[in-house]
């Protein structure tokens, strides 16, 4: 059994590589570091542009910047393909 991963280790990767939420928030284009805040404790989930963003900004895909969330799909996608066949 896989175990559950965190819906996102957005904060985790930005702790890692050392910018500021403030940081990050320029590199998106944004003038302050508010919604940056809510994607980090899964408040929200960024648009594909952005998580896109941030893939670039950390170096990391986006499949590892989102974990849980993967997983997640992979569990509902495994499910309904079971109900097809």
């Amino acid at each position: 059994m896989i175990s559950q991963r965190l819906e996102n280790y957005l904060k985790a990767y930005r702790k890692k590589t050392g910018p500021t939420q403030r940081e990050v928030s320029f590199l998106l284009g944004w003038k302050a570091g508010d919604q940056l805040s809510r994607f980090e404790r899964c408040h929200h989930q960024p648009p594909l542009r952005t998580a896109l963003a941030l893939e670039a900004i950390y170096g990391v895909p986006v499949e590892e910047l989102f974990a849980g969330v993967r997983q997640s799909v992979d569990r509902d996608i495994e499910s309904r393909i079971g109900k097809l066949g």
